[in-house]
């Protein structure tokens, strides 16, 4: 139980990492977006 239960928290632990990887690219192409149209 004790080995199953650690390989689930890795693998949760992995999945947020790259959820908030694709969160953190979405959020700097908005601001970069918002800039561009401010400068314009």
């Amino acid at each position: 139980y004790q080995k199953a239960h650690k390989s689930q928290n890795r693998d949760t632990g992995y999945f947020i990492h790259i959820f908030s990887y694709n969160e953190l690219i979405i959020i700097s192409n908005i601001i970069i977006t918002q800039f561009i149209l401010i400068r314009q």
